[in-house]
């Protein structure tokens, strides 16, 4: 199962503060990913029929403090 966690503040160019701590299961080491909003469509070229939705990975982190509700992560 996937969990969808949101960016709460943005520290500097290597850190980020994440809107899940413990009491959402996250753990130091964990490794997230920040997608895109925006997603790339993968077409049939023949029907045009939309066969999946590609989102972009825009940053790939790893939490390094976890605390209740926020956690730190580090860009990799």
């Amino acid at each position: 199962m996937e969990k969808k966690f949101g960016v709460a503040a943005i520290l500097d160019e290597y850190t980020i503060i994440i809107n899940a701590g413990k009491s959402d299961d996250v753990s130091e080491g964990d490794s997230l990913s920040i997608l895109s909003d925006s997603t790339i469509e993968i077409k049939d070229p023949f029907t045009d029929e939309v066969l999946y939705e590609l989102k972009r990975i825009k940053a790939k982190l790893k939490i390094v403090r976890v605390f209740e509700k926020v956690s730190f992560c580090k860009s990799k």
